[in-house]
């Protein structure tokens, strides 16, 4: 790995990056790796590390479709979970989930862990977010005991994005974590379907109307920004994030695609840290991607 040993003594990559590419160079994909070294650590060297996790996964899955296919299928056959009762009667939880699975388990859990830190923000004894998140999974049992039986079921959603060639090979959950599309097959018949349509790699200009709930804008703008787009380099993905407006609403800024980005709670509402960058184009939205004012 000539190319990657260089970057990594010019400071061009971290050690996390020279785990991530040896991990790529593969007994299977040893021959690929050597023809493709300099593009990778070339694409890597922009990016942050998150980003180059992405870009290395894909680089795999294209190398490799079927040995893919396989190691996630592997991956998926070892997912395990134990809760066991210590001696003084504390239960130790530990689970191994795969991907699409862990993301349900993971977005519930932060979701009732968020409503119980906002509920503490009363109480003269907050707890810990390790207490909280405890707390959330007993929750989330004791809902499960008491949902109505035959009750509607969640529903994951699948975005197709057509008309943009960089989309050509995406497959990720919503937090950016890359799967295989067989992956995704399982889930086909219980899911809900949506297409999104790309002008470029930064303009929608439909949003179908399959979804539901309201707001085509609104899911149009998580799906073309995916994470929080403050310029400090912020990974969180779009389910953590508000969609609000880049010049104010009350300022007569309008509630556009252009005007519009994805900034996570604290960036977005933290008036010390908000984004305040100048307002882009303003370009009038599409009938049907248009919605109501998100900020």
């Amino acid at each position: 790995m000539p190319h990657t040993a260089a970057a990594l003594a010019n400071g061009d990559v971290s050690p996390d990056h020279v785990d991530l590419l040896t991990r790529a160079n593969d007994n299977g994909r040893r021959a690929q790796f050597g023809e493709h070294e300099e593009l990778l650590v070339r694409l890597c060297k922009p990016l942050r590390f998150a980003e180059a996790v992405k870009t290395v996964e894909y680089w795999r899955q294209q190398a490799d479709a079927a040995g893919c296919e396989d190691e996630a299928q592997r991956r998926d056959a070892g997912r395990h979970a134990t809760a066991a009762v210590t001696l003084d009667g504390m239960v130790d939880v530990q689970a191994w989930l795969d991907p699409v699975g862990g993301a349900a388990f993971k977005n519930e859990l932060d979701r009732l862990e968020r409503q119980l830190y906002l509920a503490d923000k009363k109480s003269i004894s907050p707890r810990t977010v390790t207490q909280r998140r405890a707390d959330a999974m007993v929750e989330m049992a004791i809902r499960s005991r008491t949902a109505r039986p035959g009750g509607l079921r969640p529903r994951p959603l699948i975005t197709f994005l057509v008309g943009c060639d960089s989309f050509a090979r995406v497959c990720e959950l919503a937090a950016g974590t890359v799967i295989t599309p067989g992956q995704i097959v399982p889930h086909l018949a219980d899911a809900d379907i949506e297409t999104i349509m790309f002008d470029g790699p930064e303009r929608v200009i439909s949003v179908s109307r399959r979804r539901r709930f309201t707001g085509a804008l609104r899911r149009a703008i998580e799906v073309r920004d995916r994470h929080c787009q403050h310029p400090s380099g912020c990974d969180e993905p779009a389910d953590g994030c508000d969609v609000d407006h880049i010049v104010p609403y009350t300022d007569g800024g309008p509630t556009s695609q252009d005007n519009g980005r994805l900034e996570c709670r604290p960036h977005n509402r933290d008036r010390a840290k908000h984004d305040r960058r100048p307002d882009p184009s303003n370009r009038d939205e599409p009938p049907d991607a248009r919605g109501p004012p998100s900020g």
